[in-house]
């Protein structure tokens, strides 16, 4: 984290915590992490935190009665939330597995209006979390499937550079005030979410990425 080329935010080294509640202990966690990192670089780490849901769990949005629940599970029931500066989620929020809860979308609807709901889960998720002092980093994806196996995944989306377009777009429309975006993933070739170039694809995910990013 000393080395010049180590990517820091607002001047402090970057961490980005993936799944972070499925930590048994938060609070205590995060309070070593912070500690180790000063301790080491002389400044505080400025932590990223996996914390936000997927859009398929669209009734836990903030205007939704169910919010409070999730709130007190994800963020209320320690200190935790002291030492994160930024809120993300993953894969461009898009739906992961089988879940055993109650889901209101089908596979179809999901699909079919990835783009209206991606839209409308960034809003209202970036409003929530820099109203609460916590920057909003949105998360964007090429699709995500898995190219191995099947019935993981409940909710896929192929592969589509036109849309990745899309909600690159729509995601530099709703930048928190750290201005940072997530891309998910460089190289994840086995979920099929990766932007490296390819033998098939060629460069055009990095090409469209250029194309938004300095217009």
């Amino acid at each position: 984290m000393n080395h010049p080329n180590y990517y820091r935010i607002q001047g402090r080294p970057a961490i980005f915590i993936w799944a972070e509640t499925v930590f048994v202990n938060r609070e205590g966690t995060y309070k070593e992490i912070r500690g180790l990192v000063e301790n080491y670089t002389g400044t505080p780490p400025f932590i990223i935190a996996d914390l936000l849901p997927r859009i398929y769990r669209n009734w836990i949005l903030p205007t939704n009665p169910n919010f409070q629940g999730w709130k007190n599970w994800a963020v209320g029931r320690d200190r935790a939330d002291e030492y994160i500066d930024a809120y993300t989620g993953w894969i461009g929020f898009f739906g992961v597995h089988n879940s055993s809860w109650s889901i209101p979308l089908s596979k179809t609807e999901f699909q079919r209006d990835f783009l209206k709901l991606y839209t409308e889960h960034l809003m209202a998720w970036k409003e929530y979390s820099e109203s609460n002092g916590k920057c909003f980093i949105p998360t964007v994806s090429p699709g995500f499937i898995k190219t191995w196996e099947d019935g993981f995944i409940k909710y896929p989306i192929e592969r589509d550079v036109k849309r990745f377009e899309s909600i690159v777009n729509i995601a530099m429309q709703n930048l928190g005030s750290c201005g940072e975006l997530r891309i998910d993933t460089w190289n994840d070739f086995y979920e099929a979410t990766f932007i490296e170039p390819s033998i098939k694809e060629g460069f055009q995910y990095l090409e469209e990425l250029l194309e938004i990013l300095t217009s």
